[in-house]
């Protein structure tokens, strides 16, 4: 579904994901690497159309865009990776899981990836109401194992070996959000 707001931090800016970011993140998503680690399948750019139309109509999923304002205030020039929020049952909004990528190389490392969960966590917490956060990550991925374990102290509720995934969750705590110092501002896109 697509919000009409962006979530601004210090580094970061979450836009939705419109068509005109679709030809950068199709780019991406042909990155082995990044489709191990999403578990995606790469997609035609008019597949990846499709499916930007389908998530925007989707009322279950948000899709941001992670832009760096320090590489470029264009959302497409600064687009380095996304974020997303889930809902997995249609009658509790209060529950939801959550996953990040960085998917431009140069980017990874740098904070990015937490300053942004910080900022979709406090939008979700305070503007959508969600109560509780799941993540689910695979074995292999120690950035995001150590992302969301060891700096945000989401805890392992589950463990599969068949999918190869850990399942972690943190209840959303408002002075927990606020320990992060981080700058925060929500803006209405204009009509």
């Amino acid at each position: 579904m697509k919000l009409e707001k962006t979530v601004e931090s210090a580094r970061v800016r979450l836009v939705p994901y419109e068509p005109q970011h679709v030809p950068k993140y199709n780019g991406w998503m042909k990155d082995q690497f990044l489709q191990e680690t999403t578990a995606s399948e790469p997609l035609s750019l008019e597949e990846e159309y499709q499916m930007q139309r389908n998530w925007e109509a989707d009322q279950d999923k948000f899709t941001f865009l992670i832009v760096d304002k320090q590489r470029s205030e264009n959302s497409v020039e600064g687009m380095v990776g996304d974020i997303n929020i889930f809902y997995h049952d249609e009658e509790d909004r209060t529950n939801a899981e959550i996953d990040v990528m960085i998917a431009e190389k140069d980017a990874r490392g740098k904070g990015l990836g937490l300053e942004s969960v910080i900022a979709m966590l406090r939008f979700a917490g305070e503007e959508m109401g969600i109560k509780s956060f799941e993540v689910k990550i695979s074995f292999d991925n120690e950035a995001s194992l150590h992302l969301f374990r060891d700096k945000l102290l989401f805890e392992e509720v589950s463990r599969s070996d068949v999918f190869e995934e850990i399942t972690l969750r943190k209840v959303f705590d408002p002075s927990w959000i606020a320990s992060f110092n981080l700058p925060y501002s929500v803006q209405s896109l204009s009509s």
